[in-house]
This record gives structure tokens, C-alpha cells and sequence, in this order.
């Protein structure tokens, strides 16, 4: 019904409007749009019990705040080890090695990041706790923080994956120019240009 107050659907007749409305709600497992006249699928059965996944996130919700504390501390000493090794002064040299460099950074920071966020919002999730405490000023101001960091950090992880397969593409389909092309101080830019834009 959304659809009849947006004014750039003015020129649609009513059959392109029940259409979209027909289309929508096969979409969307909602089949209460329906009208009696229309002829069922085989699947319109199936449909609820195939997009309902409530009871998927109710029975994995109790256990996501542990789990995520798990994959984040490991992120993290994991890529703190990445970033002790391809540091090391024999590795550094290697333009490769800087952006790989970069990228466990990049994951390393989302995933200590991540911990506050998993801490307050699921594991001191009970049922005696204050929603006053639980959404205060404070915690807004943190998820404002939050949101833009972990977009940031995961758009400059992505660049860099993005540049360490145009250089391994150009490293082995054209070596000879790879040579000239993929230095240390481009390298410095390229790492330069990820996380200058954060």
C-alpha cells in the first residue's frame, strides 16, 4: 500500500500497481495480499515455514555473544601474530607483505572494535538490567562510533584486498612490468590512499 504515496509511480495504471503488489508479496512470504482468485503455487505451502527464520535466531541468540567473543579474540591474536611476522625486517621490504600488512590491521582493529559492542549488547544482556543503562547517552554516542568505524575499517580492508589481487594479477601476467609498477613507495601510497581515507 506504500506504494500508491510515492509520487513518481503517478504514471503506473492499476494493474502495473497490483502487479508490483503481487510481486512484493511473493517476495516477502507474505501471502495475506493475495486475493481468493488467484491460483496458489504448489509452493505458497511452503512459503512461511521457508522465510520464517525466527526460531533460527532465537535458538542461535544465546550463544552469539560468546561465539563472537571467541572469533574476535582470535581475530585478534591471530592478526597481531600476521602483523609480527610480515613486519619482521626481512618481510618488510616486500610490497606484498606491507599490504598484507595493512589488511591484518585493517581486521585486527574491527575485531577489538567488536568486543565493547558484543560485551554490552549480549553478554550482559539479562533480565534485571535497566534499558536506561542499557541505551544511555554514553552507549548512543558508541554506536554512532561503531557503525562509521566499522564501515571504514572494513571499506579500507577491502581496498587493500582488492589492490593485493590487482598486483598479484599483474605480478604474474606480466612480470616485466610488475617489477616497475609495484614498488615500496607505491605500495606506501596505495596503503597511504586506504587509510586515508578513514
Amino acid at each position: 500500500k506504500y506504494l500508491f504515496n510515492l509520487s513518481f509511480f503517478q504514471n503506473l495504471s492499476e494493474e502495473d500497481y497490483e502487479y508490483m503488489e503481487q510481486f512484493y508479496a511473493s517476495k516477502t512470504c507474505n501471502t495475506s495480499s493475495l486475493t481468493k482468485s488467484d491460483t496458489p503455487s504448489p509452493f505458497t505451502s511452503m512459503r512461511p515455514a521457508l522465510c520464517n527464520l525466527e526460531s533460527v535466531k532465537d535458538s542461535y541468540l544465546p550463544y552469539h555473544g560468546v561465539l563472537a567473543m571467541v572469533v574476535c579474540g582470535m581475530g585478534t591474536v591471530f592478526n597481531l601474530l600476521n602483523i609480527m611476522v610480515l613486519t619482521h625486517k626481512d618481510m618488510k621490504s616486500n610490497p606484498i607483505n606491507l599490504i598484507l600488512t595493512g589488511i591484518a590491521v585493517a581486521d585486527c582493529l574491527v575485531s577489538i572494535e567488536y568486543i565493547p559492542f558484543t560485551f554490552h549488547m549480549y553478554l550482559m544482556n539479562d533480565e534485571d538490567r535497566d534499558p536506561e543503562e542499557m541505551y544511555s547517552l554514553a552507549w548512543g554516542i558508541f554506536l554512532l562510533f561503531h557503525t562509521n568505524f566499522t564501515i571504514m575499517i572494513h571499506t579500507v580492508s577491502i581496498w587493500l584486498t582488492l589492490c593485493l589481487a590487482i598486483w598479484r594479477l599483474l605480478m604474474i601476467q606480466f612480470p616485466t612490468i610488475a617489477s616497475r609498477l609495484c614498488t615500496l613507495p607505491r605500495c606506501k601510497t596505495v596503503l597511504a590512499l586506504g587509510y586515508g581515507e578513514f
